[in-house]
């Protein structure tokens, strides 16, 4: 299945060609909410996620992103599910590969450290992620909504 991503003003050169690319699931203290964000550039809701650069590891790549995002540092993280995802962009084909973690450790209060790039970034319930409109499909994935 081809999934078209909307905004397609706001890519860069690097979203246009095949990556791999990482999610993760941090949850507060009491472990009963989830970090979520409303991603302007694809226009849903996410977990943290981010493309893995040449030469870093999916694990490097989290923490990369959870410092740059949230301001987080992650210390440890457990590996989910992954999936290859296809989307037409400004048409062009690209394949992402897609890994889930979970963060099993971190320091730090998030905070949205990228508002040009989250209009919002907040702990959520997942019962109230389920019911949002627009979710990403790495965080479809992770919850284990099938794709429409």
């Amino acid at each position: 299945m081809i999934h078209r991503v909307s905004n397609s003003e706001l890519y860069t050169p690097e979203d246009l060609k095949d990556h791999s690319g990482v999610a993760f699931v941090i949850m507060d203290d009491s472990c009963e909410k989830v970090l979520i964000q409303n991603h302007i550039k694809i226009g849903k809701w996410t977990i943290p996620a981010g493309k893995v650069r040449p030469g870093s590891s999916l694990e490097e790549t989290i923490v990369e992103e959870a410092f740059e995002e949230a301001g987080l540092i992650v210390k440890r993280v457990t590996f989910l599910k992954d999936r290859m995802f296809v989307y037409k962009k400004n048409g062009v084909i690209v394949n992402t590969h897609s890994h889930v973690f979970r963060v099993l450790e971190y320091d730090g209060v998030p905070q949205n450290k990228e508002p040009h790039k989250h209009s919002e970034q907040l702990f959520m319930e997942i019962n109230d992620i389920y019911k949002l409109p627009d979710l990403s499909d790495v965080t479809r994935l992770w919850l284990g909504i099938p794709d429409d």
